[in-house]
């Protein structure tokens, strides 16, 4: 139920005109990033916290784990106006890790529940949950397009046609095409984005859809947290052990070392990928990886698992619920703290300045496109809403590319924001 919309919401509000630049840092990350991870948190709490379970529960245990969902974190960057490299990549990381996540918890949890036996043709089978669902994402995706395109000035159908898209874009891949609902939708609604522009396009009817997913995903997470939190004052909470309390404090930390290890290892290549990851990036995106509802929706599948023991059940719920806690009280509430002392919203005077040259460069340059587009074509456009694209993109590359206000700069994208208008 929850996640269908948590899902498609977070991947359409990104803005592809930055995804784009980090997507393969982002895809490192989310894909040899969670395995590592995974691998780590896992090996911690069988080795040193509950040796008596499986090694398949507890990477099971150590995948739910390693999807985060940095929204607090993420808010904070974007009301301090911080460097937008950090700001896409801990946004864009967590919308796909939880994607690659929730594949490996798929993978492995009827192993755990005894259902079945990891070998050889299992891993063959579950191949599918990778490669088929990209393949579905991009066709679902241009079905969905072409219905929103239908829709244009709608505001009422097209917001019916994304939520409706989402959840029926994952019945079809889970239930029809045995593959992975969260990656269909992931790459479903990414594709929908490059096309379109992203829910936050300046646009009464994006505005009214817009406000829409914050108030629905706000409703979904909060039935979810009470949900969560009123199973676990019933059968979390009175039925923990001390130990399972001194666990729970033992594993936060180690939650954020495993994931500095992992970041640390992978550096070089992020570093060759795309927008260099310096120390102070570094630092926020481990700092940034909040757990929320995505592991608590894991956590919940766990509990429900009767192949599972009890108590193995009781204490994941408890541990999930804990660390979701921790992060956000901890991690959300000194993000502002972090931004301020690595200095990565500061802005210097001359930076100011150049950015605001810039922009009247990429506005003069614009009119001259407009004017020779108002005489050239009969398209009825919205001129100022193209105007306010052109600039808001070439923000967004300046702020992760150094690039300056020339023509083999900005007419790329005032004929992506033309397009967009068009459609």
């Amino acid at each position: 139920i929850f996640i269908p919309p948590l899902i498609f919401e977070g991947s359409a509000a990104l803005k592809w005109t930055v995804l784009y630049r980090v997507l393969p840092q982002c895809l490192v990350l989310a894909v040899p990033g969670v395995l590592m991870n995974t691998g780590m948190v896992g090996t911690f709490l069988k080795l040193v916290l509950y040796p008596e379970w499986s090694w398949t529960y507890a990477l099971l245990v150590g995948s739910l784990m390693s999807a985060t969902d940095p929204v607090a974190v993420v808010a904070t960057l974007r009301d301090l106006d911080a460097d937008l490299a950090v700001t896409i990549l801990t946004d864009g990381e967590a919308i796909m890790n939880d994607g690659t996540s929730i594949v490996i918890f798929n993978v492995l949890l009827p192993a755990a529940a005894g259902s079945v036996h990891l070998d050889a043709e299992f891993f063959g089978l579950n191949a599918n949950l990778l490669f088929a669902g990209p393949v579905l994402g991009l066709i679902l995706g241009h079905i969905l397009f072409i219905a929103l395109r239908h829709a244009r000035g709608h505001a009422i159908v097209s917001t019916v046609y994304q939520v409706a898209g989402s959840y029926a874009a994952f019945y079809i891949a889970e239930r029809l095409c045995l593959t992975s609902g969260v990656i269909t939708i992931l790459v479903m609604a990414i594709y929908v984005s490059r096309k379109r522009g992203s829910l936050t396009r300046i646009d009464e009817d994006d505005g009214a859809i817009h406000a829409f997913w914050e108030i629905f995903v706000w409703i979904a997470n909060a039935m979810l947290f009470f949900m969560v939190g009123l199973i676990v004052a019933v059968d979390g909470v009175p039925n923990a052990t001390g130990f399972d309390w001194g666990a729970l404090f033992a594993l936060y930390p180690i939650l954020f070392v495993a994931r500095a290890i992992m970041m640390g290892s992978l550096l070089p290549l992020l570093n060759v990928l795309g927008v260099r990851v310096t120390w102070q990036r570094f630092v926020m995106l481990i700092h940034g990886a909040l757990r929320g509802g995505i592991a608590l929706v894991l956590a919940l599948v766990i509990f429900g698992e009767h192949g599972i023991s009890r108590d193995h059940r009781v204490s994941v719920l408890f541990l999930t619920s804990g660390i979701v806690v921790l992060t956000i009280f901890i991690n959300g509430t000194t993000a502002k703290f972090v931004v301020n002392a690595l200095k990565i919203n500061v802005q210097p005077r001359f930076a100011r300045y150049a950015k605001k040259r810039a922009e009247q460069q990429v506005l003069a340059l614009l009119e001259v496109g407009l004017r020779e587009a108002k005489l050239g074509t009969g398209i009825q456009l919205n001129w100022s809403a193209l105007k306010e694209l052109t600039v808001d993109a070439f923000n967004d590359l300046r702020d992760v590319e150094n690039v300056h206000a020339t023509e083999d700069v900005i007419v790329p994208i005032v004929l992506r924001a033309t397009k967009r208008e068009i459609w």
